[in-house]
């Protein structure tokens, strides 16, 4: 599974990657991109050295400082190239794109089919998307803020089901549904709903994918 990332900041030696779910200090981390002014390749290995949550005292975005280490000599000088380019072409982060960074949990567009147990109307939902904290249930029926809501969510795939409990946040017009935040997890309840999201999330991507069909289905 790929996913995007924004810089906030960089430097001859590392960046700050924006991020409401920034790795563990320490971990070694690969990064691969291609980078303006000349679209070239970058590979480089890096550590997370520090980390900024959503409540920093600098008002600065959630993110982690990630420092380089044995780069190539190659390597370097397309960093380098591309540190003096950003210097010239600074742009800031479009509003929506800080907005997401700034949320608890990272969000994750994936459309999984949901059950509530609570509300007979509602029989079947479908989510815009999801995260550890919650998801957007897309439905045409008012519902009340506040509610609490026993879902069923079902792997996309295998069809297994995740039972969980959530509170009903918000209501949307545009995009028509309701915001919900999962409640009732411990750490290793939650641990288990991240790896079943993403899980989904990849299998989606696979089923979709005809590079990853089964060449005599």
């Amino acid at each position: 599974m790929s996913c995007e990332f924004f810089t906030g900041d960089v430097s001859y030696r590392g960046l700050y990657v924006c991020t409401d779910a920034p790795p563990v200090l320490r971990q070694l981390i690969r990064i691969e991109a291609v980078l303006p002014p000349n679209e070239s390749l970058f590979f480089s290995h890096g550590m997370s050295v520090y980390a900024m949550g959503p409540d920093n005292n600098d008002d600065r975005l959630p993110g982690v400082g990630i420092q380089f280490y044995a780069q190539s000599q190659a390597n370097r000088r397309i960093w380098e190239n591309f540190v003096e380019h950003a210097k010239e072409n600074v742009t800031g982060l479009p509003d929506d794109v800080i907005d997401s960074v700034k949320r608890l949990h990272q969000r994750i567009d994936a459309r999984f089919e949901v059950r509530p147990h609570d509300i007979d109307e509602l029989e079947t939902l479908y989510t815009r998307d999801i995260s550890q904290g919650g998801t957007f249930l897309e439905t045409e029926m008012p519902v009340e803020v506040g509610l609490t809501l026993a879902l069923t969510i079902l792997h996309p795939v295998t069809r297994r089901p995740f039972t969980i409990d959530s509170v009903v946040k918000r209501y949307s017009d545009e995009p028509r549904g309701v915001g919900v935040e999962f409640v009732g997890l411990n750490d290793h309840r939650r641990e288990a709903f991240d790896h079943f999201v993403h899980n989904g999330f990849a299998a989606l991507g696979s089923a979709n994918d005809p590079d990853c069909q089964d060449p005599d289905d």
